[in-house]
């Protein structure tokens, strides 16, 4: 494709034959989902971006095909690659860490869960770029009664994890943890730090009389898990 300006100012495109056969392969669900997801970023840009809002989300939902792809590119990335102004990658960024926000402040809490958690662990890494680790606590009852998140960086890149996560489940009378981490633009294959890392959370929280029940790995909208050993 090749782009040419048109009188109003925008950057409009020359489609090719193939590429429009291209577009009719799609099936309408998938055409359908591509156009209010234009329509709902072009609002948000327009703040920013004014009449440049409508060009800006239909090139970045082109190349990128979701917006759950374009909520996870660093912000850099967004400004070089996505051709946003730097104040416009800011406000997005921080319209999808709201969102995500939102989703830790109403996840149900007092409540016991099986496996319909891992329908829910998507929304806590809601725009992040980087990996970023929770932890879910269990109470003597089973049921679900705080959430941490700690902080940024790499699941295996410190020491300290081990011993704050197990400090914050002390503290809070846990009796059986689940963590979860992701990989952001990734796979939900655990890595060798994950399998390592795992097996050696649940030896230490066995030590103080709590089970580590489970860690997921979370890659948009998909959750694998990190297997956790019996030795």
């Amino acid at each position: 494709m090749k782009d040419n300006l048109d009188r109003g100012g925008y950057t409009s495109k020359i489609v090719s034959a193939r590429d429009c056969e291209l577009a009719d392969t799609l099936p309408p669900e998938r055409k359908e989902a591509e156009k209010r997801a234009k329509e709902y970023l072009a609002r948000l840009l327009y703040y920013s971006e004014g009449a440049q809002a409508k060009r800006l989300a239909d090139g970045l939902i082109d190349d990128l095909g979701t917006l759950d792809g374009i909520f996870d590119m660093p912000t850099d990335e967004l400004i070089s690659g996505g051709g946003l102004a730097e104040r416009t990658a800011v406000l997005l960024k921080l319209a999808v860490y709201l969102g995500g926000r939102r989703i830790v402040d109403s996840f149900p809490l007092g409540k016991r869960y099986g496996e319909e958690i891992k329908e829910l662990l998507p929304g806590l890494f809601l725009g992040y770029s980087v990996e970023v680790l929770y932890m879910l606590l269990i109470d003597g009852k089973g049921r679900l009664s705080k959430i941490e998140c700690f902080g940024e960086g790499a699941v295996s890149s410190s020491d300290l994890y081990p011993r704050r996560l197990l400090e914050c489940a002390i503290r809070n009378d846990a009796r059986e943890v689940i963590v979860a981490h992701n990989h952001p633009r990734g796979t939900t294959e655990p890595s060798s730090d994950d399998i390592y890392t795992t097996k050696m959370l649940a030896r230490i929280f066995s030590s103080s009389g709590i089970r580590l029940l489970a860690h997921y790995v979370v890659a948009g909208r998909e959750v694998g898990e990190v297997p956790i050993g019996n030795d």
